[in-house]
């Protein structure tokens, strides 16, 4: 610690706990430079605990979440800068877990930001699902999402039916994506229950 100079204070390594929060395990926090102008740091990675699972309440539940930010470094001045990346993984979670009106399920996430060059936010989702009572039910894979970019979403396959009106049948939707200026479908099929009309 070395106040009054340019650098403040560096910190090796450190870990961080909540009491409140105890089941989002420790963060390990490496080379934390405290600057008069700013702070950085090499790595900070919170875990949940062995993979487990923390819920937020009642409406949210994460199985092997993980956040990690790598190379993060704060500026201050007439303008604050900030560069480095922000990734959070997750295995799978649950919207609505102890189930309700509205229940989603998701696996295999992958959320990154990069927050150099004006900042950019790419995520990737495995598996997607999404129940509204009997009314609608959604299933799609490869889902992408670049909020500000040219295309928005990417879903690489989805199916749409409805349990509540099954003679309706089912809809399948192949290379789905969603432009700044409108959307496209590669293809698009039509399933009516038992062949009928």
């Amino acid at each position: 610690i070395t106040p009054g100079q340019a650098q403040i204070a560096k910190i090796a390594q450190a870990t961080v706990k909540s009491p409140q929060f105890a089941q989002l395990g420790t963060a390990t926090l490496t080379d934390f430079i405290l600057r008069q102008d700013g702070f950085e740091f090499g790595d900070l990675t919170l875990e949940v605990a062995g993979g487990g699972t923390a819920t937020i309440g009642s409406f949210l539940s994460v199985t092997g979440l993980k956040v990690q930010a790598a190379a993060f470094k704060v500026n201050y001045g007439a303008t604050t800068t900030t560069t480095g990346t922000l990734t959070v993984t997750v295995t799978s979670a649950k919207l609505f877990p102890d189930g309700g009106f509205v229940t989603s399920s998701l696996t295999g996430l992958t959320a990154s930001y990069d927050f150099g060059e004006g900042g950019r936010l790419d995520i990737l989702v495995d598996e997607f699902a999404l129940s509204v009572g009997e009314a609608l039910r959604v299933k799609a894979s490869v889902v992408h999402v670049t909020p500000g970019e040219d295309v928005i979403v990417q879903i690489e396959s989805a199916t749409l039916e409805s349990p509540q009106f099954s003679q309706l049948g089912s809809v399948a939707i192949e290379d789905f994506e969603v432009r700044q200026d409108g959307f496209s479908v590669a293809n698009a099929t039509l399933t009516v229950a038992g062949g009928g009309t």
